[in-house]
């Protein structure tokens, strides 16, 4: 209860008040087994004014944040020559003349705002997300109060690496099929110097089946922009939002001789937010599609049985958008402590493209259905929720248990959900 009410004045700008200045009285006259237990300010505090007493329960507004991006440049060294400085609003980034980051990155992962009360929980959200960001090892933020009821805060940022290479090779052994793949990929942590994340992929597999070679391809590429990018908003509407947007592109080609050769092709925009225990993903759109071609013994063979098994190698087109989340009470202070996770989703497909047809009355196939060039569209909803709980009753011994529940339902466009959004069990 101490703490709680410690937390409530410093996340409403009483920066100097701490849990030191109050204490506990317990009262046990009344009854023999029940005690009354008083919390007040230390008597020092409640009867005497003076300059302490005045400072402890004043409230503090920030000022201005000023951000310093090079390890000689920090707040409590300012005497050194400030060689590049950029200022927005009340906003201040100074560096060296090679700029780490931009203002404008930095700004929207920061939750010390001017003009606001000084608050704890913004600091500690601070911390959290200029740690998450590619170019930064670690962060320092200290404040400095000024004479009228205003604090400047200090953020000193330490740069980290931000080109990484990676590669790996792997031999592989599939129903006595031997193979070997290799992969490489690229991370740039600070792409544009706006502690963008740019990721690139590519992987390379064989595999020797009876006298020929099957392969596949594949490539992928991710740029993950450390805030909201929306065609519409505000600034501060933006910024409020502490979100990051993601674009991704897969490409994928698969080449199995005597069965089939498979393209997929897909792009698609996210959106996350990470809110202390919950974790967001939004996914705005996702656009992919599948192109096969069937030998034709091997369609015979194993093509023409089975309720599903044709639609499987069909060419189509998904767009999709979904949300899914995520949430944990674990808590890092308390690790030996049962707790439980949840994760919940849903998502659609095809609706956007089929209200557009049906709206402007396009032409529709022999089997009453829509296409987009000439590629039946996948169309249906799909919902799932996972749960595990952990019975922790030492470091070394724990017992998971995990419950999970979906259903997809195809409909309109289409009468089966794609192979790749499926449930499986085993």
């Amino acid at each position: 209860m101490q703490v709680l009410k410690t937390n409530k004045f410093r996340q409403s700008g009483y920066y100097n008040f701490n849990k030191d200045y109050l204490i506990y009285s317990v009262d046990s006259t009344l009854n023999a087994h029940i005690v009354d237990i008083n919390m007040d300010l230390r008597a020092y505090l409640r009867f005497k004014k003076d300059s302490i007493n005045e400072l402890i329960f004043k409230q503090f507004k920030i000022n201005k944040v000023v951000f310093y991006t090079n390890s000689a440049l920090t707040g409590e060294n300012q005497t050194i020559i400030k060689s590049d400085t950029t200022n927005f609003r009340n906003f201040q980034l100074i560096s060296d003349n090679e700029k780490l980051i931009s203002l404008d990155a930095l700004v929207h992962n920061t939750f010390i705002s001017p003009n606001t009360l000084y608050s704890d929980k913004d600091v500690d959200k601070t911390y959290s997300a200029l740690n998450s960001l590619g170019p930064v090892k670690y962060v320092n933020i200290s404040f400095a109060e000024n004479g009228d009821s205003t604090l400047n805060c200090s953020i000193s940022i330490i740069p980290s690496k931000t080109i990484s290479l990676s590669t790996e090779v792997e031999g592989t052994y599939t129903e006595g099929y031997w193979g070997t793949a290799a992969k490489l990929g690229l991370i740039n942590k600070n792409a544009f110097k706006g502690a963008e994340t740019l990721t690139a992929q590519a992987r390379f597999a064989y595999e020797w089946q009876q006298g020929i070679w099957a392969r596949e391809l594949g490539g992928q590429l991710g740029l993950k922009f450390p805030r909201f990018l929306f065609p519409i908003g505000g600034y501060d509407f933006k910024r409020n939002m502490h979100a990051n947007t993601q674009f991704t592109t897969d490409l994928s080609y698969q080449d199995r001789p005597s069965e089939f050769k498979a393209t997929n092709v897909s792009a698609g925009i996210n959106y996350l937010w990470d809110r202390t225990k919950f974790h967001h993903n939004f996914e705005f759109v996702n656009l992919s599609f599948m192109a096969f071609d069937v030998d034709s013994a091997f369609r015979n063979k194993y093509l023409t049985t089975g309720e599903y098994n044709k639609y499987n190698y069909d060419n189509r087109f998904v767009l999709r958008m979904g949300y899914t989340g995520s949430f944990s009470n674990y808590n890092v202070n308390r690790p030996l402590r049962d707790y439980s996770t949840y994760r919940y989703s849903i998502e659609s497909a095809g609706n956007l493209l089929y209200a557009i047809n049906h709206l402007f009355g396009s032409k529709v196939t022999s089997d009453g259905t829509y296409e987009l060039f000439k590629v039946r569209y996948s169309q249906y909803i799909r919902a799932e929720y996972n749960t595990s709980h952990y019975q922790i009753f030492d470091k070394n011994n724990r017992i998971v248990y995990h419950l999970g529940a979906g259903i997809g339902v195809p409909y309109g466009n289409a009468d089966i959900i794609p192979y790749e959004r499926r449930f499986y069990s085993g």
